[in-house]
């Protein structure tokens, strides 16, 4: 676990106010049509305009006739647009004069996902019309925009919500952007892309929850002056981050005073060597950042479910207690015995523990996770795609060989292999080491049958090892075994 702390004093202490855009133009307002799916956009209130070279778009009449139902929150100046295509649903926010987009999504089986997108022109206000940056009205509910430039004409054509790259950066968040301040989000946003610079494959989720907690902790040492991770008040990181309810496998820290802009803060961290490996941390998946007084606090979790890590390190203490009895027998029958009683426990174990669904794919997730790390330290990453599923990546060399991906709709287990992959033993090697430990399978025709499905592209089989089917494809170059 890794803490580290940062007193940098900022010399020259700058201070931006921000109030709402009414008008800033540069080019022409008539001169820009938009067309949605073949069809122009009447903008009856506004027009679209130029606003230091980026083209801005009235929200509503975009959105609307896109098929979103566009509503105004008159308190919190924010907009809300909800749109439905293809058993998904978005629901867009955004506020006047922030640079941030908050998007969920949900699909037909009631998954839920929440990101965070920053755009290079916030929205505005001019002549009663929102405004927004046309790429980003497009994109955001899922919509291709191509620009002619010559004509200054723009068409949106509909494409794919969960697909469509962003052309703005977009992360996933847990919570509500709003209860995270402007700096704060820039400080999330900097660190991502510290850590994109910095060859780190996968980006961080932001966790509101566990920056409420950081906000706790920038409190806590703005009161006492310091720059210390461990607290009078709070107690050691862990233990902060514990009574906060938040579970963790593994957390680190970083500490911060005297900055009072987040991409500030960030660069500070980014020159402290230390504080930089911290960030760059390839095995963190959340982060919380928290602002008070231009105190910082920075924390950094690998998340888990605290049931299903108990489940995990419980199955492991079982196995761990039966092996070290049959180390010590000193017959073959003991052995068998101990043997046989040790299966009979474990499968009790996991007949128990797959009651719950949601648990086991945390448990089977944690396992992978553990395994994977004794065998390939720091070289493999958590992530979460696009069609709502889950997974892991390892890497030999920088390259992906090996893609352990956990489909949420049909709750399938597969391992993607890379070409590369299939011809390094270690790789091969790894990948029967978890089928045989984590499915207690005797597998003695698996090298075999990795050979059979390799005779030919497009080939499909399965086999069935102590009762357990996996199936083995073989497609482009790459071997897909299922369970």
């Amino acid at each position: 676990m890794k803490f580290k702390k940062l007193g940098l004093l900022c010399l020259i202490l700058c201070v931006t106010l921000s109030v709402p855009i009414h008008v800033f133009a540069d080019g022409k307002t008539s001169d820009i049509t938009v067309f949605v799916e073949g069809k122009p956009v009447n903008f009856s209130d506004a027009q679209p305009i130029s606003i230091k070279g980026r083209t801005m778009v009235p929200l509503r009449a975009v959105f609307e006739a896109m098929g979103a139902k566009v509503d105004w929150d008159n308190a919190n100046q924010r907009v809300t647009a909800t749109y439905k295509k293809d058993n998904k649903t978005v629901v867009l926010q955004l506020t006047i004069g922030s640079p941030f987009i908050q998007r969920t999504i949900s699909d037909q089986y009631n998954n839920t996902r929440t990101f965070v997108q920053k755009l290079d022109t916030p929205a505005q206000t001019i002549k009663g019309s929102t405004l927004i940056p046309l790429r980003a009205s497009g994109e955001s509910l899922g919509s291709e925009v191509k620009w002619d430039n010559a004509n200054q004409i723009a068409s949106l054509n509909y494409l794919s919500i969960l697909d469509l790259p962003q052309s703005f950066p977009e992360y996933k968040v847990i919570g509500s952007i709003w209860d995270q301040s402007t700096e704060e989000l820039n400080a999330f946003f900097a660190t991502n892309a510290l850590r994109l610079s910095a060859g780190t494959k996968n980006p961080l989720t932001l966790n509101v929850e566990l920056s409420k907690v950081a906000r706790i902790k920038a409190k806590d040492i703005y009161t006492h002056n310091t720059v210390e991770h461990e607290s009078v008040t709070l107690g050691t990181p862990q233990a902060m981050l514990s009574k906060a309810g938040i579970s963790f496998a593994s957390m680190g820290e970083n500490l911060a005073r005297g900055f009072t802009a987040g991409d500030k803060v960030v660069e500070g961290w980014h020159q402290s060597p230390s504080h930089f490996a911290t960030i760059k941390t390839e095995s963190y998946t959340e982060m919380g950042i928290g602002l008070y007084n231009n105190f910082w606090a920075q924390e950094f979790i690998i998340s888990s479910s605290k049931d299903s890590f108990k489940l995990y390190h419980d199955r492991v203490a079982l196995v761990d207690n039966y092996n070290t009895k049959i180390s010590a027998a000193k017959t073959d029958a003991e052995i068998k015995q101990l043997s046989d009683a040790r299966d009979k426990a474990l499968f009790d174990y996991d007949v128990k523990a797959n009651a719950d669904k949601s648990k086991t794919r945390e448990l089977n997730n944690i396992f992978f996770f553990d395994f994977v790390s004794k065998k390939f330290p720091g070289k493999f990453t958590i992530y979460e795609d696009r069609d709502l599923d889950e997974g892991y990546q390892y890497y030999v060399d920088h390259q992906v060989v090996l893609t352990q991906n956990y489909k949420t709709a049909k709750s399938v287990m597969e391992f993607k292999i890379a070409p590369s992959g299939i011809n390094n033993s270690s790789v091969m090697g790894l990948v029967k080491d978890i089928l045989s430990k984590k499915l207690m399978l005797s597998m003695p025709t698996f090298d075999n049958d990795v050979k059979e499905a390799l005779k030919a592209d497009d080939s499909w089989f399965s086999r069935t090892y102590d009762g357990e089917r996996i199936e083995f494809e073989y497609s482009d170059g790459y071997l897909y075994l299922r369970f």
